[in-house]
């Protein structure tokens, strides 16, 4: 048994090593392989003699280059800079056009075919960039695995492992995503965790986003996988299995992705079971078409095409990452002027009582200083009005009443740093909210998660 090891430029997730992989073993003679994108190398068990040039051509066949390669913080590729800047720059033009159209899709806003089609978006968006990066990993050896073992396969027969490994992820997506959205309306999650979940997801997006437009190369080393529990080793083992394909599809609902993470707090904000099923089911729907593409081919847009396409994912995934950076900044309070502590109670009325099971203070507890403010909820306008001013050190009373019931995150509400908790909207019902500012300052009203949806300025 002979066995050499080569190195490899380019290599920068678990798809590459599978892709690799997969053209090494398809070599007569090759026993094994070990591809690592972290030593940036190949290592090969053949039995025979096999020219060196015959791994160079599989290892080009799968886009890459035989090569050492020193990975430094920062790109000195002055091509690779310009391009980045192209892209933004195409990027943010196209922003500016899409905002003066007047057309809104608005993530956080459940309920309305054309929000859904947002959600459908953001997994497409997913399945070509973070999901096939670390989940077509997975796709692609199973795929690998099938091909050993049924060598004459034809091209439908192949798509058998896909079926199974997107099978067990929607089954998962829509069922897990049920269950957390349950999970929302049994706990009443503090904005503090909110906005810790929030940044961890924003994150680790922003990691993937970096990685992901290439002018920081020495970021590729640090990968996100599936934990390497023993189980894990039986079901994703040398051999291919259905159960195994369909359980290894299932579990990805719990790999760290920016995208997947940031639609499970958004399934857990609706606090329902349907709604949460839906949101996730629709994410996993979305994710496809690149899972598809990465399962099928792993030739898809080669060489530097291959570059900047992936660039222009990761500009778009970096700013997801900043907007939920931005929402997690706005539960923690951290976009007031006075970032001091407000200690407020919200659980009782103006004048010192116990807040009523109805959540509603009597009229007589209120003091002749309260400042009263009120606004109407409706599921196409949000809050209207949606910016207010009070003094500091007097009470207020904020009431809104809800014309319709609240949509996806956006059916919760709430002032971080005067009033932490999040409360339903509820057809018919009267929000009431009173705090007592302490500090001057402007306050977003926000969802659960943060996103900002009116303007409170103490003075």
């Amino acid at each position: 048994m002979n066995k050499i090891i080569i190195p490899i430029k380019g290599l920068h997730c678990r798809s590459c090593e599978a892709l690799v992989h997969e053209k090494i073993t398809q070599i007569d003679g090759v026993k094994g392989a070990k591809v690592s994108f972290k030593k940036s190398n190949v290592e090969i068990e053949f039995d025979g003699r096999i020219m060196p040039e015959t791994f160079s051509a599989a290892i080009e066949s799968a886009g890459y280059s035989v090569g050492s390669e020193n990975l430094s913080w920062i790109s000195k590729n002055h091509g690779d800079w310009y391009a980045l800047g192209a892209i933004v720059g195409v990027l943010a033009l196209a922003a500016f056009l899409f905002n003066l159209s007047g057309v809104k899709l608005d993530l956080f806003r459940f309920g309305e075919p054309e929000n859904l089609l947002t959600v459908a978006l953001i997994g497409l968006a997913a399945g070509f960039s973070t999901c096939m990066a670390l989940t077509g990993g997975l796709l692609l050896a199973l795929s690998a695995k099938y091909s050993a073992k049924h060598p004459k396969a034809d091209i439908y027969s192949k798509l058998v492992p896909q079926l199974m490994f997107n099978s067990g992820r929607l089954a998962s997506y829509a069922l897990l995503g049920g269950v957390i959205g349950l999970i929302g309306s049994a706990f009443q999650i503090s904005s503090t965790f909110w906005a810790i979940l929030t940044a961890i997801a924003a994150s680790v997006m922003l990691l993937l986003g970096v990685q992901l437009i290439s002018v920081f190369p020495k970021f590729s080393l640090w990968s996100i996988s599936l934990p390497n529990f023993k189980f894990l080793k039986k079901i994703d083992g040398e051999t291919y299995s259905h159960y195994g394909a369909l359980l290894l599809g299932a579990l990805t609902f719990f790999l760290p992705c920016g995208f997947t993470q940031a639609m499970q707090l958004y399934a857990v904000s609706t606090g329902d079971f349907f709604s949460g099923l839906l949101v996730m089911l629709v994410f996993a729907i979305g994710t496809l078409p690149g899972l598809l593409l990465a399962g099928l081919a792993g030739t898809f847009i080669r060489g530097k095409w291959s570059k900047i396409f992936m660039m222009l994912i990761g500009v778009v995934v970096i700013a997801f990452a900043l907007y939920n950076l931005n929402n997690a900044a706005n539960l923690l309070g951290l976009g007031n002027f006075s970032l001091g502590s407000n200690t407020i109670s919200e659980t009782t009325c103006a004048d010192g009582k116990t807040l009523p099971d109805s959540g509603v203070c009597p009229i007589e507890n209120l003091s002749a200083e309260t400042q009263i403010i009120k606004a109407d909820y409706t599921l196409a306008d949000d809050i209207i009005p949606s910016e207010f001013t009070v003094k500091a050190g007097a009470p207020v009373r904020f009431e809104v009443n809800a014309l319709d019931n609240g949509s996806g995150c956006m059916s919760t509400i709430m002032i971080p740093g005067l009033y932490n908790k999040p409360i339903y909207l509820a057809k018919g019902k009267q929000i009431v909210m009173e705090f007592t500012p302490k500090k001057a300052g402007t306050y977003p009203i926000t969802c659960a998660m943060g996103v900002k949806r009116g303007i409170l300025t103490v003075k």
